[in-house]
Formats: C-alpha cells, structure tokens, sequence
C-alpha cells in the first residue's frame, strides 16, 4: 500500500481521502491555472485600465470646466458687485445732493416768498407803467396833434385873428424854455446872442399878451439866425454875398430851402408829411413874417401869431441841435462862425450898443 502512495503522478488531482483537502501536489495545478487564467485576462485589465485613465482625464477635463465657468461666473460677478456698489455710491451721491437742496430751499424759501412779493407787485407796477405809457402816448399824440394845428395860419389877406390852442400855447413856452438850455450847452458863442434874445422873447411873450409886438419880432429875427446857421452848414446853398461885417448873406429861398431839407422832426411834427410842411404850412407862415417885418398893410400881430413864431422857432432850433450832434458823433468839428469874426463884428458897433443884445444881434442879418 505504502508504495502505491509514493508512485502517485505529481500533477494528478488527488485529495486526501479522510480531509478533502487538496494535497501539495493538486494546490500547485490550481496555482498554475489561475495565473494561466491572469495570462489570459491581462488584455482586459490593461484596457480597463485605460478606461479607468480616460474617465481620470475626462473628470479632470470637465472639473477644469467647471472651474473655468465658476471662475466667468465670478468675473461677471464681481463686475456686477461693482457697479452695485458704484451705483450705490451715486444714488447714496445724489440723496445728499438733494438733501442739502432741499435745506437750501427751506433757508431760501422766505426770500422766494418775498421774491413772489415783489414779482407780483412789479408785476402790479409794470401794469401800472403800461396804463401810464398808454396816456402818455395819447397825451403826446394830442400835443402833436395840437401843434400841428396851431402852425397852420392862413395867408395875411385871409387872416382873421384868433387866439391860441392853450395846449400849443403851454407846449411853445416849454419847448423854447428847452431848446434855449439846449443851444446854450453848445458853447457855440454864435448862438450867446440867440438866447440872450430869445430869454427876451420869452418875458414879452408871458407879460405882454395883449401886445406881443417884440415878442414876435424877436422870434421872426431868432428863428432867421439858425436858418442862416443850417444855410451855412449846407454845402449845397451858396452865399449871397456879404454883410456889412463880412458875414454871408442867403437868400430867403434859401432860407427856406435849408429848413425843408434839413428839417428834423420833433415829437413827430409834420414827420409823415415834409413836403406840405414846407409847401403850405411854411409858406403861409412865411407870408405872415414877411408882411410882419416889412409893415405890410394885412401885418397882424397877434398871440395867436406869436405862439405860432415861437413853435417854428422850437422846431427850427430842434433841426439845428441834430445836426450838431451828427458831426459831434462823426467827430466832424462845428462852429457856425470863427470868434474872430464875431468879435470884429461886435467892435464895429457903436459902442453904447455893443453891451445891448438886441443891438448886438442884428450885426447877423442884412
């Protein structure tokens, strides 16, 4: 028996009768067959481990993903933090601006009120203003509808006497008052013995109503003198000769052609119509002056005639003032005539006349 035992083949699948446990011999054939099996399973393991490498990537990839898109999702985050916070910092900007507007209204609140205050009551004053422009514009048509009235006289045969729109009447009195302050600020020494002579006019004119023979005599021979100073002026009127002094000499035509074309009109006298100014109204009232100074027949001498003298005066002396501050504004240089001549005029008069006004002034006129 005990030889059959050690003659059993080493590879043989025995096992121990009594145990069942496989004896040396059988655990190596088994140990053999599993690495044959691990041989032929080696391909599998390597591919899955392949797989297992694939997945490892593929995790790291999507989580590098995911990653990438937390972090665009913090970027665009933290841009939207931030204009929060600018946002914040504008309006929390802006609420203080209008805070302190606010406290800068209530502290100018009382000055809005008195401001309103005012505003209503300029407003008050403003309608006031235009009611008062609103008579004045009437008051002043109504003057220069009056005096319009007043220069226009009938011839001196067709004269009847008549006595003077009071309205032209006060308005003469005031305009020859303002155009003697005006001629006087001239410092034109031609025009010394003008409003020394009309100052005259003016008292006979107030004291002498019922015999207005010098004031009108006055104002004929004043308002002759600045028709002579707009002749001379006018360098389309020539000279007709000379005087006993030396002075120039024009024509009445001239004269009366120098007002026409140099007439400026005053508050809107005659303004719309030069041309029956000159043509009829100038014409008769140069009838009238003409008769006067020569002792014609039909002469009248009158208020009515006087007040009438005195406003072509204004507006006579009105003419030559704008053209005096014509050339003063073109820097042209005025002077009606050289002192030298006036004072060698003046000192060919006889002496006890030479301090007299109303002497010393006929050396102007032939």
């Amino acid at each position: 028996m005990a030889e059959e035992n050690t003659n059993v083949d080493e590879g043989s699948d025995s096992t121990s009768e009594s145990t069942g446990v496989p004896t040396p011999s059988s655990s190596r054939g088994v140990l053999s067959a599993i690495s044959a099996i691990q041989d032929a399973l080696d391909p599998i393991a390597g591919f899955r481990q392949r797989l297992n490498q694939s997945n490892s990537m593929g995790e790291a990839i999507v989580n590098m993903a995911r990653a990438q898109q937390t972090i665009e999702k913090n970027i665009d985050l933290n841009k939207m933090r931030r204009f929060s916070l600018e946002y914040q910092e504008s309006l929390r900007a802006m609420q203080a601006t209008e805070r302190n507007v606010n406290r800068y209204m209530e502290q100018i609140q009382p000055a809005v009120n008195s401001i309103q205050q005012v505003s209503g009551i300029l407003q008050a004053y403003n309608d006031n203003l235009s009611s008062v422009y609103n008579i004045l514009t009437e008051w002043r048509e109504k003057i220069r509808l009056a005096v319009e009235d007043q220069i226009e006289l009938e011839m001196p045969a067709r004269y009847e006497s008549v006595d003077p729109h009071p309205t032209a009447k006060l308005v003469a009195e005031q305009w020859a008052e303002q155009f003697i302050t005006d001629l006087e600020e001239t410092d034109d020494e031609y025009f010394e013995n003008v409003v020394e002579r009309m100052k005259d006019g003016l008292d006979d004119f107030r004291n002498e109503p019922e015999r207005p023979y010098a004031a009108i005599h006055i104002f004929i021979t004043v308002q002759d003198s600045l028709l002579w100073c707009l002749c001379s002026q006018d360098e389309d009127i020539s000279q007709n000769g000379t005087n006993d002094s030396g002075l120039p000499k024009y024509k009445t035509s001239d004269k009366q052609t120098a007002l026409e074309r140099n007439y400026r009109a005053y508050f809107g006298v005659e303004s719309d119509d030069v041309s029956n100014f000159s043509q009829y109204k100038w014409d008769c009232f140069w009838a009238h002056r003409h008769a006067i100074m020569h002792g014609d027949v039909n002469a009248t001498y009158d208020m009515n005639i006087a007040t009438t003298a005195l406003l072509f005066f204004a507006l006579t002396a009105n003419s030559v003032l704008e053209i005096i501050r014509e050339k003063v504004e073109n820097d042209e240089e005025f002077s009606i005539i050289e002192d030298a001549r006036i004072e060698q005029a003046l000192t060919s008069l006889p002496a006890e006349n030479q301090n007299d006004p109303h002497e010393a002034f006929n050396f102007m006129f032939d």
